[in-house]
């Protein structure tokens, strides 16, 4: 089990930060359209069940009428019972809009908020770190040998590996001017003993 977490997270690192976005937003739509098909399903099964009790209605009504009722009656019953049956379709529909709605903003506001913590992790985060060893080098407290960790390749890495190569041709610089001044300084104690 430990194995599957580290590979899903070594490939999720390695993606680009663009992909990490997008899987994240996919995740979030495949959530919101299932929850939407179980409501309009859930919907759908009650007005059938509205429906069919209306209908059961309807029908029961205009028998038990037959016999004692005119025609006129029976149209009188019939629409009647179409009204009712109208008004729990609509209250139906309304309350499932109602649901609907209601669930949608609330996944949006998650949305928001899922990206703005992904934005703070994944970049903020990670850009406040580079800041951090620009400004160790700038203000000269740098350890020229210690590089930035690359885990993937997006352009905060790549602007890390840019980094790590300044540092790598800065170390060799400085380790050239010390050699050459070794060598000066063993040069110049051998030109004063003469």
């Amino acid at each position: 089990m430990g194995t599957k977490i580290n590979l899903a997270a070594n490939f999720f690192n390695k993606i680009s930060l663009a992909a990490k976005f997008a899987i994240s937003i996919g995740i979030v739509l495949s959530i919101c359209l299932s929850i939407a098909i179980f409501i309009l399903n859930n919907t759908q099964n009650n007005l059938r069940m509205a429906l069919t009790q209306s209908s059961e209605l309807i029908i029961t009504e205009a028998l038990q009428a037959n016999s004692i009722a005119t025609e006129e009656e029976l149209v009188l019953i019939i629409n009647e019972n179409r009204a009712r049956l109208d008004n729990d379709i609509n209250t139906n529909l309304r309350t499932a809009v109602l649901q609907m709605l209601a669930i949608l903003a609330g996944i949006a506001v998650s949305v928001v908020i899922l990206i703005y913590i992904l934005f703070v992790y994944l970049i903020r985060h990670r850009l406040a770190y580079l800041a951090e060893r620009f400004n160790d080098v700038v203000s000269g407290e740098a350890d020229l040998r210690k590089r930035i960790e690359i885990h993937g390749n997006d352009g905060i890495d790549k602007l890390g590996n840019l980094f790590n190569e300044l540092l790598e041709k800065f170390h060799g610089t400085i380790s050239q001017v010390s050699n050459a001044t070794t060598q000066l300084a063993f040069a110049s104690s051998q030109v004063s003993q003469i």
